[in-house]
């Protein structure tokens, strides 16, 4: 098994910070030298992370009325660090509140670790298991900005000029100093996926000295849509990486009713809460899987 120690992770980011003023190094994190190590952590992570499976439960909860509909999703989730900064969340739907969809087998994760023949047939199947998997989702708006990986992907080096940056505050959290960052896209349509390609605005939460990122927000809104995902990193001290440990998100959505423009706007809004345990990792071969 492949895996990345800690130690290794970190002093490949300080490596960078080495050359930086002292001055930039005490009290308060200069935002640009937070930026520089996020974006080569990004790159990385990328690398180093390998595919990694986990079990899901992503809960989904339809708050528009007074009656609420909760659905649970069990599911194979895979992380994969595609190289350059670039990432996969993918999962594999296999219960609806404990009934089974179809037999549970590993076939997710075993795509990266024995991929198809051809190439790009690792993530093509997984992207297909994914949007399958959003079939079963309350909304299908849910399916937007819910891949627990995919903000770290605003962080690359090549896309950072297209967003502004804001150092908000700054935190002390075991011993390490934590940067907030808060950003906006500064074009359209979004790195990401949301609606009508809209703009993110949002908050990173990154070590200073190492970029590590240890929770993001991300927010898409206008006049008539308001989503809302979080996701929160923990360190795994087993494989010795920091890997999604939750993903929630908020989502309020407005449009014409049966009435037209004449009548009043109908509203959704809907809640969603998915947990990552049990992790395993697997070596990929990128050349084979992209």
């Amino acid at each position: 098994m492949v895996r990345c120690p800690r130690w290794a992770f970190v002093a490949a980011v300080l490596a960078i910070a080495a050359g930086r003023p002292a001055a930039a190094q005490k009290g308060k994190p200069a935002l640009a030298a937070v930026l520089s190590a996020a974006a080569a952590y990004v790159v990385h992570y990328s690398e180093h992370l390998q595919a990694v499976g986990a079990d899901e439960l992503f809960t989904q909860m339809d708050t528009s009325g007074q009656l609420q509909h909760i659905v649970r999703l069990n599911a194979d989730a895979a992380f994969v660090g595609l190289g350059d900064g670039h990432f996969g969340s993918f999962r594999d739907v296999y219960a609806i509140d404990t009934k089974p969809l179809h037999e549970r087998v590993p076939r997710l994760l075993r795509l990266f670790e024995q991929p198809p023949a051809q190439a790009g047939g690792a993530v093509h199947y997984a992207r297909q298991f994914t949007e399958e998997s959003a079939v079963r989702y309350l909304h299908t708006d849910l399916h937007m900005l819910d891949a627990a990986l995919a903000p770290l992907e605003l962080l690359r080096a090549d896309y950072q000029p297209h967003m502004a940056f804001k150092l908000d505050s700054t935190k002390t959290s075991n011993g390490v100093t934590v940067a907030v960052v808060r950003f906006s896209e500064n074009n359209t349509p979004s790195l990401l996926r949301t609606p009508d390609g809209l703009a993110l605005t949002g908050r990173f939460w990154i070590e200073a000295a190492s970029g590590g990122v240890t929770e993001t927000e991300m927010v898409a809104s206008d006049r008539t849509s308001l989503l809302r995902s979080v996701v929160i990193y923990s360190f795994d001290k087993s494989l010795e990486i920091w890997l999604p440990k939750e993903l929630s998100q908020r989502f309020d959505i407005s449009h014409l009713g049966s009435n037209g423009a004449t009548g009043p706007r109908e509203h959704e809004s809907f809640d969603t809460h998915a947990y990552y345990s049990n992790f395993r990792q697997v070596p990929i071969d990128l050349d084979r899987i992209r």
